[in-house]
């Protein structure tokens, strides 16, 4: 699918609004956080979400300035403009780092976040630990992550694979021989066999549930959403096959994706 500046600016501002009239009730000061964003690839969230907050780092396994030449902070001062924002860069370092080992002290941070990208981290648990590390008691950590693998979506390729949850009960070679025929390019099929970490609901209920408990962190929100992208797919037999094929309850494969608020 084609990138538009304008859909991801919209996506953004949308995920920060509903962010922080989610945070409303917990009488926090974000203006005086200091933050950071795991998997925070392209920088356009870290820098709308710097407006609001003290100092913001954004991290991201890719090593953005090598993608633009060294030219990131200039491009993305750019693309701001072009969008009606100003990009507050006196607040911003972008940082390559990996999330399940990340290179700051404990306690440092008031607020992490991460934005649909727990659901391509190789393991979630360890990302998970880190980002409490890394936190300070009283600070908060803001999860947010959709579609999951076992989505009819989960895949990120659905508009190229042409069947829902066709990438659950198909191999991999099948599944890039789909892509290549609906004129796929050889970096998509690369990303679809590596760029998930093909987690189900079941490890994320279940990871959640016991990091938070053995680390004594409160979870001060969590919340599922399910569907299809298309509703009447919904009952298409790939979702009981699937199901079938994975041990899964067939309810299970129509969760999108999970939010959580944690207090660390």
């Amino acid at each position: 699918m084609n990138y538009s500046e304008q859909a991801d600016f919209s996506e953004k501002r949308k995920y920060i609004d509903d962010l922080f009239e989610m945070l409303r009730p917990f009488d926090r000061d974000p203006g005086t956080w200091r933050a950071l964003e795991v998997g925070g690839e392209g920088g356009v969230l870290a820098g709308l979400m710097a407006g609001r907050v003290a100092h913001l780092i954004g991290t991201d396994i890719v090593n953005s300035q090598a993608v633009y030449d060294g030219e990131m902070a200039s491009l993305l001062k750019q693309k701001f403009r072009r969008n009606g924002e100003q990009l507050p860069l006196e607040k911003l370092e972008f940082l390559m780092a990996d999330a399940q080992n990340l290179p700051f002290r404990d306690n440092w941070f008031d607020f992490c976040f991460s934005h649909n990208a727990f659901e391509h981290i190789p393991d979630p648990e360890m990302a998970l630990r880190e980002l409490v590390r890394v936190t300070q008691p009283g600070g908060l950590v803001y999860l947010m992550f959709d579609p999951l693998w076992t989505a009819d979506s989960g895949s990120h390729f659905l508009h190229l694979i042409g069947e829902p949850w066709a990438h659950l009960i198909e191999t991999d070679d099948q599944i890039a021989q789909r892509m290549m025929d609906a004129g796929a390019s050889s970096t998509e099929i690369a990303s679809y066999r590596t760029h998930m970490n093909r987690r189900s609901i079941a490890y994320y209920r279940d990871m959640f549930t016991r990091v938070t408990q053995e680390l004594d962190v409160k979870i001060l929100i969590r919340h599922e959403w399910s569907g299809s992208i298309d509703p009447t797919l919904e009952d298409h037999p790939n979702r009981a096959a699937a199901a079938a094929a994975h041990g899964l309850p067939p309810e299970d494969l129509l969760v999108r994706g999970l939010r959580f608020l944690l207090e660390v």
